[in-house]
């Protein structure tokens, strides 16, 4: 139990003094002043933003990152690869945008809302009550069977990119780098 309590000590010693070197040494401490404080304005307007309630936050915050390495690569880029690199992550950031701008719903429905017209809602003695002007009493479980299939259509899109998105960037993150 020593001999690991005494390994996790070097490691952490180790790392500490690490970083000190890396970041306070001569010449650098300017430059890590400098880059600090540029970081702090450019994401300021990204975190204020920022909400712990909602995942669409989330990509927001990793789209913001990502466009900032794509800039990067495509205009300082060293490496080879970084072309291919820059346009790897401009597809994350295309399937990030989708995400974020929720066009599920509008691709799962425009089907159904052509057949059963759009969604209408009103309010009645503190009631929401929502309602489609073509139904009938005769075909009202026929449109909610239909549009539970247009809700889980809207969920599988969602998910898919969702899984792509993070599935790519899983086998692609590691070769982004400058």
């Amino acid at each position: 139990m020593s001999t690991k309590k005494s390994e996790f000590r070097y490691i952490l010693k180790y790392r500490i003094l690490s970083y000190i070197r890396r970041t306070f040494c001569p010449g650098m401490i300017y430059r890590s002043i400098k880059y600090g404080v540029q970081n702090l304005i450019r994401w300021f307007p990204v975190i204020w933003s920022d909400r712990d309630w909602d995942h669409i936050f989330f990509f927001i915050i990793l789209r913001y990152k990502l466009r900032r390495m794509e800039k990067l690569f495509r205009k300082y880029g060293n490496h080879v690869n970084s072309e291919r690199d820059a346009d790897n992550i401009k597809k994350c950031i295309l399937v990030l945008n989708r995400i974020i701008d929720d066009v599920y719903h509008d691709i799962a429905f425009r089907v159904h809302e052509k057949k059963w017209g759009e969604l209408d809602m009103s309010f009645e003695e503190d009631n929401l009550r929502l309602f489609r002007k073509n139904i009938t009493l005769e075909t009202i479980e026929q449109e909610r069977t239909e549009s539970k299939k247009c809700y889980d259509l809207e969920a599988y899109l969602s998910d898919q990119d969702i899984q792509y998105l993070f599935s790519f960037m899983a086998k692609h993150v590691r070769e982004w780098w400058d």
